[in-house]
């Protein structure tokens, strides 16, 4: 599939476009999303101070499509103090 000029598998172009284009699911709540899962592939604490590294991914569910994708060069913040 195409998005923005790139050929992206299908599944992944349905989350670009649901995220960036239509501006749904994106960060920045402070409530838990029950659409979007935090997957963590190798997430490291990098000394003592509060900065962690590795490779993140998030699967959003989409009208019960549970589609991936994968961010680089992205600096976030993830709260992860349990929640209930």
């Amino acid at each position: 599939a195409e998005w923005r000029g790139n050929t992206v598998p299908e599944k992944e172009a349905k989350a670009l476009r649901h995220v960036f284009d239509d501006l749904q699911d994106h960060f920045g709540y402070q409530r838990v999303d029950p659409r979007v899962r935090f997957n963590n592939t190798n997430l490291a604490r990098l000394g003592n101070g509060g900065t962690w590294f590795g490779d993140l991914d998030f699967t959003y569910d989409i009208k019960g499509d549970h589609c991936n994708l994968a961010y680089i060069g992205m600096d976030v913040c993830v709260d992860l103090t349990p929640k209930l």
